[in-house]
């Protein structure tokens, strides 16, 4: 382990501990962009260095100013006591992280982006709102340490973790009864991982790895795994533990159409399995508890297999129980009852729904073999409260298998390809600055690149059951525009498609009623929904958009442009303007096709 000596400040120098260190403290601290990496940090000696001209130098100085004046000698600082450069060095202290925070003598929780050194009083205070709360790996930094001292921007203290124990709670949504007396053990793996839910990381790899002391489970590291991590996260906690609350997930609720996945084809998201994909799905899991404090050593233990999770569970027949007949469910639906319920509610257990080949009833148990395989399947509708008291049939423990669907694209070559027709819409220029895709008909799920501007999404032949696909664009002041795109012929391998431009979605009653309009195929405005080109004249010329479509081999590249001045004539005499007048109705230009 490395530490930091702080015995001169004036000279910092880095020592390297065998074994048990000396009494240290750790710095907790959100990163930056100027950070003092570990083969800098050997010329931490005097001012006119590397290391002393970086941004995040001051931290560090602070830091280690700080200790001094605590009595402690050393001090831990993750961005220059790491080096990760040696992928060994990384692994062992990413897996070591947890317990550098647990021993450390004392944690100063560093929180850049707050001024204000008064002790806080509410989650909506500087404070509350820091970035500090909003990544991943500072969970751990908050939980292990014994005692954590949070500074202000200016290293001013703003107040013990004990002493802000209301807010942090309020902040993190975690049970105030933690920070009482740091028992972990009370807390079932679902209350853990909803923790987490709300937290960021910048690779997605370490929304697994940022877990791993809290869960108290190791794993090598393997960046570019991407999702599998987390997978794998959860394969390591079963082999430690048998809380089936590790299954009490459910989808989170989208704050926007394009972060849903409304398609459920993709098979780092919901694949019917029972693990879930992200910390995320764990979301609205606070309160749920284990149901019994252990499990009869009768059951056989999980298994993770070539096949599928091997678990045993009870189940029954979803349309026995009183709260899902009114759902509507699908034949051969089956609820799998786990070993949890929620914290105020002693009488049900919660429940997931699985599908399979056949009814439960008419499935004949094989001996010493699993039944199954079974999927897990609707999850928009969470989980199930069930009473087994109440159930219309009793409950059947049953070993069985639960395997997820297998890819149709993770092993095979060009997967993007066949998966749909990719769809670039290309930045919008200042001109037209402030629109921004905010719907579409069907739901499809769209990705926008903040550096470049571009959005893009994939066209697939499920996406054209209504025959086109409506595009909403929306402005601050309210304006709007709809993109709408058809086949031109039948769906082959290299798909080409009409785009049209639909302005005439302004007025209030326009943009309330224009999905029944698009469902009943009506037209909306000068013929939104038609196939004739539309008029290309403007009222005043605030917006008078020209749309290029170009029919690439490998994309459909959609660029727009402003090329409205409030004058009539020509477009192509017309120049690209900010806007103008808030009381401008936008019309649509007319189809300008390459090939």
């Amino acid at each position: 382990m490395y530490l930091i000596d702080v015995q001169d400040l004036e000279h910092l120098t880095i020592r390297h501990f065998e074994g048990d260190p000396p009494p240290y403290a750790i710095l907790s601290h959100k990163w930056g962009k100027e950070e003092v990496t570990y083969h800098e940090s050997h010329k931490l000696v005097g001012s006119q260095n590397a290391a002393a001209l970086k941004k995040s130098f001051e931290k560090i100085k602070k830091c280690c100013k700080q200790t001094a004046a605590d009595g402690l000698r050393y001090v831990w600082v993750d961005t220059c006591c790491i080096d990760k450069r040696s992928s060994a060095e990384l692994s062992e202290a990413i897996n070591s992280m947890f317990n550098y925070y647990r021993d450390a003598v004392i944690c100063y929780a560093f929180l850049e982006d707050v001024i204000s050194s008064e002790k806080p009083t509410s989650p909506e205070s500087q404070f509350g709102k820091s970035t500090w709360f909003a990544r991943g790996w500072t969970l751990q930094e908050l939980l292990a340490p014994s005692i954590v001292v949070f500074f202000n921007s200016t290293w001013e203290n703003i107040g013990t973790r004990e002493e802000l124990r209301p807010v942090i709670s309020a902040v993190t949504h975690i049970s105030p009864s933690f920070f009482t007396d740091g028992d972990m053990e009370k807390f079932s793996v679902a209350q853990k991982m909803s923790w987490a839910s709300r937290r960021q990381c910048t690779r997605v790899e370490d929304e697994a790895y940022c877990l791993l002391g809290i869960f108290g489970v190791n794993m090598p590291l393997l960046y570019g795994e991407g999702i599998r991590a987390f997978i794998r996260l959860q394969e390591e906690v079963m082999k430690v533990s048998d809380d089936q609350s590790l299954f009490a997930w459910a989808p989170p609720k989208p704050q926007s159409l394009s972060e849903y996945d409304f398609s459920n084809t993709d098979s780092t998201k919901l694949n019917g399995g029972l693990l879930a994909p992200s910390a995320a799905h764990f979301q609205a899991s606070g309160n749920i508890i284990r149901a019994s404090s252990s499990r009869s050593s009768l059951e056989p233990p999980w298994a993770m297999t070539n096949k599928g999770l091997r678990i045993s569970l009870p189940l029954v027949d979803a349309n026995s129980v009183p709260s899902v007949q009114t759902l509507n469910t699908y034949p051969h639906r089956t609820l799998a009852i786990l070993d949890c319920r929620y914290e105020d509610d002693e009488t049900s257990k919660l429940a997931v729904f699985l599908g399979g080949p056949e009814r439960l009833q008419d499935i004949e148990p094989r001996s010493h073999l699993p039944i199954g395989p079974f999927v897990r399947t609707d999850y928009r509708r969470g989980l199930i409260k069930v009473n087994e008291n109440s159930v219309g049939t009793p409950a059947k423990q049953r070993e069985l298998l639960i395997r997820p669907k297998e890819s149709s694209s993770s092993n095979r070559p060009w997967p993007n390809y066949r998966d749909g027709r990719l769809v670039l819409i290309e930045a919008l220029p200042p001109a037209v600055r402030g629109f921004k895709l905010t719907e579409t008909i069907p739901q499809i799920q769209w990705k926008s690149q903040k550096d470049t501007g571009v959005t893009s999404f994939r066209l697939s032949k499920s996406n054209f059951s209504y025959g086109r696909v409506a595009l909403m664009f929306k402005h601050l002041e309210g304006y709007a525009f709809l993109l709408i795109i058809k086949p031109q012929s039948h769906y082959d391998s290299f798909p080409r498609f009409d785009v049209q431009c639909a302005m005439n979605v302004n007025r209030a009653e326009q943009r309330k009623d224009w999905k029944d309009r698009f469902y009943n195929k009506m037209t909306l405005g000068s013929g939104v929904f038609q196939d004739t080109p539309l008029t290309p004249e403007t009222p005043d010329g605030r917006y008078h958009l020209r749309l290029k479509v170009r029919q690439l081999q490998h994309a459909l590249m959609i660029n727009l442009n402003n090329v409205g001045d409030g004058t009539r004539g020509s477009p192509n005499d017309r120049r690209l303007l900010s806007p103008g007048s808030p009381r401008a109705l936008m019309m649509p230009p007319p189809i300008l096709r390459d090939g």
